[in-house]
């Protein structure tokens, strides 16, 4: 009897089950099973079903109802709030590691992107024409990296963006649909004494000069004429500036602000305030007779700004060797225009941008680039290390739990090689790479295998023993299956010539033989359905491990095949230094984003070695990249993958003699959270809460732990209690036909008022005459429009020949 398991969907934060309200069952299959997003069923196959098999549609039911639950998504999630954000993202594109930003977006940020930053605008010259302009950002093709630098957290290796010197960020361009142009040829003073947004922020022109192509602004700038004898109160953001002139001639004046007094200033010149605003000189105005008018026109800002075409920005006197000003003057007929600003960012020295640090554009501190937390979907991990001196094992979590798997022995005798698979010559690890393997249930020989099955992108791996045993009476061997990671019996005293298969989720092991012999021999040959192997190994969250293979001959076949092992032993040699090989390399391989396994491969390098005593070591890891100590003198060597899913590999070196490997694999797309931003922009990182399932299979022995849920109940009245309790008997074969109208070869799914609960719920039985219809019933129900009202009854042979019955 298959003693089952149960098996556990995804664990969540947000798990909704159990709901304590009836669910009227007038709707199609998923409802009422799931209904608004919400779980209320359980899964039900019959105990007595021969080896458990009908288990098999029971779980391949839970994974459909499962793919119709609310979207899940697992792992650290970024989010960007307080202004204009974009994240580097596009469709299903993300920024993984060993991305640049040009692999996933392309280059251009538009106003689709950030509206307020890069808004469309219009801008007026000093005669009120009016030009329309565009604004968008170029970004540079910074890469994401794994790296360690002395400049940053003292060499801690980090997952970001090391950006050394030189570096091009990004280009700012405002852009003229009709270039603006001064009415006075090259004069371009129709341009000064104007507003200019860039970036979001309003700059005032102070001065425009043709010859240099040289633009002088000022931040968040007020403006005002003052005439000699009054005074004037200004407001720049939150201070105030009490204005008065000084004095004032034909060509300079002298302002007094706040009881400071400026230097003499002429037209176009700036003086920096003790708060660090700037005063700028517009115009003056005088009337050189007794009683003239004597004007200033003059403007105070927080910063002044210089852009000279083919130069560095300089802001506040003070050059910005990061940004470079390109400004584009064109001619129409006589008229001087403005046809384009370009700003370029390109760093002068070596920075980073981490989810610890942030890129601020300097000089004009309008945009950023900023990260979330890298997102990790899980964190499972899988370790090669050494058992003594002369035992390699892996520890891992495969889809029953936390598994310890010896995989290599190394001989004995000082400067011994890898001899055998396993622990030990009494206690070794069954392997093949056919679908056949012949198991060694001597006491002293095998003492497990692994079997597995996977599709192209559902795998599951099972650590297994076989023993054998021998019926007094009538003689026949029989073998029973073991799950060495749960104890349980999972299919027992199994007969070559009657009850030859045993069903472990989707594996199928067929018993082809069993030997017993007077001398102590006992023997096992058994085969795996198609999709299973005896020497791959798949972990809970899908990364596959190619297990050693081999034989104890000199024969090299099979020596491209990742996990052979040519052990090169004879009887005579079996524990003689020399014999086998001083290395081996154990291959790994991830899926990809969208879950297909198989698809990236890494290795790590397994030696046998010794000098006054043998010891056996993780000698080599090869992800992608540098691997990186990972603090002072830790001994600790960190590298990932550079993939979609980028393991992560610490390579352990704190023992000197003996190296292990702690691999984290992520079972999903692992991706950067890069952010460009407007600079009162947070980017906050936490976890999204998942919708899921759970585990909702149970045996008929207990459904009374499902009391008041929907029950889908898998299987026939001969095999299933719950079953024959809505049919009205346990019945087989003919009395299962006079009972259902169902006879050989056919099934049926027919809805029920649920015995197990006292309000709408129903009991769905999906069943058919054999094992193999109540499959082919399960995959019409998947298929198909079923309605799940009572009463309602559906009968077929195949999954497409579904028919309602009168």
């Amino acid at each position: 009897m298959f003693n089952f398991k149960k098996i556990s969907a995804v664990l969540t934060s947000v798990v909704m089950l159990g709901s304590t309200m009836g669910i009227a069952a007038a709707a199609n299959y998923p409802s009422p099973f799931i209904s608004g997003g919400t779980a209320n069923v359980a899964v039900v196959y019959g105990s007595s079903s021969p080896n458990g098999v009908d288990q098999i549609p029971a779980i391949s039911i839970q994974a459909d109802l499962q793919s119709k639950m609310p979207s899940t998504t697992t792992g650290t999630t970024a989010t960007a709030s307080g202004g204009d954000s974009v994240q580097i993202t596009r469709g299903s594109e993300k920024l993984n590691l060993g991305d640049g930003i040009a692999t996933v977006w392309g280059t251009s940020l538009t106003d689709s992107d950030l509206p307020t930053l890069l808004k469309d605008g219009t801008y007026k010259n000093a005669n009120n024409d009016e030009y329309e302009y565009i604004q968008k950002i170029d970004l540079g093709n910074l890469s994401f990296a794994h790296f360690s630098d002395s400049d940053y957290n003292d060499k801690e290796p980090t997952l970001g963006f090391h950006i050394n010197a030189n570096t091009f960020i990004l280009n700012y361009t405002i852009d003229f649909n009709t270039d603006p142009e001064s009415s006075h040829g090259t004069d371009l003073t129709d341009f000064e004494s104007t507003d200019l947004t860039i970036l979001g922020k309003d700059y005032f022109i102070l001065d425009f000069k043709n010859s240099t192509a040289k633009i002088t602004l000022l931040d968040a700038a007020e403006t005002t004429t003052l005439t000699e004898g009054e005074s004037k109160t200004l407001t720049v953001g939150d201070k105030t500036y009490d204005v008065s002139i000084e004095f004032i001639g034909s060509s300079s004046v002298k302002l007094k602000v706040n009881d400071e007094v400026t230097n003499s200033l002429s037209a176009t010149e700036t003086y920096k305030l003790s708060d660090g605003s700037y005063v700028g000189i517009k115009e003056i105005n005088t009337q050189d007779y007794a009683g003239g008018i004597k004007q200033v026109e003059f403007s105070i800002g927080k910063g002044k700004l210089e852009l000279t075409h083919g130069s560095a920005v300089e802001l506040n006197d003070k050059t910005i060797d990061d940004l470079y000003a390109y400004i584009t003057l064109g001619n129409s007929g006589s008229k001087r225009t403005l046809q384009k600003i370009v700003i370029r960012w390109q760093t002068e020295e070596e920075t980073f941008l981490t989810p610890e640090q942030e890129l601020l554009m300097p000089g004009f501190e309008a945009v950023k680039l900023t990260m979330g937390e890298t997102t990790f979907p899980a964190k499972e991990t899988t370790t090669v290390t050494y058992s003594g001196d002369e035992v390699i094992e892996i520890k891992t979590t495969i889809k029953d739990g936390e598994v310890t798997i010896p995989i290599l022995y190394a001989s004995t005798v000082v400067g011994g090689n890898f001899t055998g698979i396993g622990k030990a010559a009494d206690e070794t690890l069954a392997t093949s790479n056919t679908s056949e393997l012949i198991y060694n249930a001597t006491s002293g020989a095998d003492a497990g295998f692994v079997v597995s099955w996977a599709n192209a992108r559902d795998s599951e791996s099972y650590y297994l023993k076989a023993t054998v045993s021998r019926d007094s009476t009538t003689y026949v061997n029989k073998t029973t299956i073991t799950n060495k990671v749960t104890g349980e019996t999972v299919c027992k005293d199994l007969d070559p010539a009657s009850s030859s298969t045993c069903t472990i989720g989707n594996v199928i092991l067929t018993i082809n033989d069993v030997d017993y012999t007077s001398g102590g021999d006992r023997i096992v040959n058994m085969s795996v359905n198609s999709g299973g192997s005896f020497h791959e190994l798949y972990t809970a969250e899908g990364l596959k491990i190619y297990l050693p293979f081999g034989s104890a001959s000199a024969n090299t076949t099979g020596t491209t095949e990742k996990g052979w092992i040519s052990l090169n032993q004879t009887d005579a040699n079996m524990y003689s230094a020399g014999y086998g090989p001083t290395q081996f390399t154990l291959w790994f391989s991830e899926e990809d984003k969208n879950g297909d396994l198989d698809q990236k491969t890494f290795n790590v390098t397994l030696t046998s070695s010794g000098t006054s005593t043998n010891r056996v070591t993780v000698s080599a890891v090869q992800g992608d990249g540098t691997a990186y100590e990972t603090a002072s003198s830790s001994k600790i060597w960190r590298s990932y993958v550079e993939s979609e899913l980028a393991t992560k590999i610490d390579w352990d070196k704190t023992n000197s003699d003996q190296y292990s490997v702690d691999l984290e694999y992520h079972g999903g797309e692992v991706y950067a959270n890069l952010f460009v931003t407007a600079p009162s922009v947070t980017v906050t990182t936490g976890s999204e809460g998942v919708t899921s399932l759970g585990d909702i299979i149970v045996k008929d022995t207990e459904v009374s732990s499902v009391q008041g849920k929907n029950l889908i109940v898998v299987g026939g009245s001969c095999v299933n209690s719950v079953a024959a309790k809505l049919i009205g008997g346990a019945h087989c074969g003919a009395a299962w036909e006079e009972a259902t109208g169902v006879g050989a070869g056919q099934y049926l799914i027919q809805s029920f008022d649920n015995p197990y609960a006292d309000g709408d719920e129903i009991a769905l039985l999906v069943a058919g005459y054999e094992a193999a219809d109540t499959v082919n019933a399960q995959k019409a129900l998947l298929a198909n429009t079923v309605d799940t009202t009572v009463g309602k009854k559906y009968t077929g042979t195949t999954s497409a020949d579904l028919t309602e019955a009168a």
